[in-house]
């Protein structure tokens, strides 16, 4: 597993000033989730730091992370997406379900895909605030991203050409291999 380029360390009050196991911790990933799921390279900026303000407000998280802080994250992501692979079509919150070579049912839903030429990009957001990610990742996440490549592939006809785990918090994507 590597690390891609850094998209910019995260400004005071990021979601990393929330320690974890907090009491809304997972609030305010949810909220995070929430905001990145929106389609934000079609809104305008004031109409995005609404948006996170009230999702931050509706999930209880407003006092650990400030909305301008996940509008940055937002716009880090998308920079971020633009650069390595312009040109992209961004599709949000895909349901997934299907079966696996075991014949088992396996659903989830697909925190973000990028549409290439090549294939599928597929990207997950986690918000863990720790200081461990790339061990955080190993244990807790390659096998659920394999599996949605999997799904992908057999869905769709087309490959899954990168994995990433996206890291707002932290300011990085890290790649899957």
């Amino acid at each position: 597993m590597g690390q891609q380029p850094a998209m910019g360390a995260p400004p005071g009050n990021s979601p990393t000033d929330c320690p974890r196991g907090a009491a809304n911790w997972d609030h305010v990933g949810s909220a995070i989730l929430g905001y990145f799921a929106l389609p934000l390279a079609g809104i305008d900026t004031a109409v995005r730091l609404l948006a996170a303000q009230r999702l931050l407000d509706r999930w209880t998280a407003a006092s650990a992370v400030d909305a301008a802080v996940v509008v940055e994250a937002g716009d880090r992501m998308l920079a971020f997406f633009a650069e390595q692979y312009p040109g992209a079509t961004v599709i949000t919150e895909q349901s997934v379900a299907w079966r696996n070579a075991d014949n088992q049912l396996m659903e989830g839903c697909i925190d973000l895909l990028l549409e290439t030429p090549a294939g599928y990009v597929l990207v997950d957001h986690k918000s863990y605030p720790g200081k461990d990610p790339v061990g955080h990742i190993k244990d807790k996440y390659v096998g659920q991203m394999r599996g949605y490549a999997a799904a992908i592939q057999s869905i769709t006809g087309r490959p899954v050409v990168e994995t990433l785990i996206h890291m707002p918090a932290s300011g990085k994507m890290f790649r899957i291999s």
